[in-house]
């Protein structure tokens, strides 16, 4: 049972890890870091759909990765 926690910490850091990569793989990371903007502008600057941008930004949130 002591393990569960570890668990946990290891499990949120590869969906950070793992989230972060798709958004430089799609370009959603560099439009983030080039002013940020909705969803949609996040899209428009990456040349991706609105709703793949949103659910990318979503997770995102989720760990507070974007400070």
């Amino acid at each position: 049972m002591s393990g569960l926690p570890r668990l946990f910490e290891d499990v949120s850091r590869w969906y950070a890890v793992t989230t972060l990569a798709l958004g430089i793989r799609t370009g959603l990371a560099d439009a983030l870091l080039s002013g940020g903007g909705t969803a949609a502008e996040l899209a428009a600057t990456a040349l991706v759909d609105p709703n793949n941008a949103a659910r990318w930004a979503d997770g995102m949130v989720a760990p507070a990765m974007p400070r």
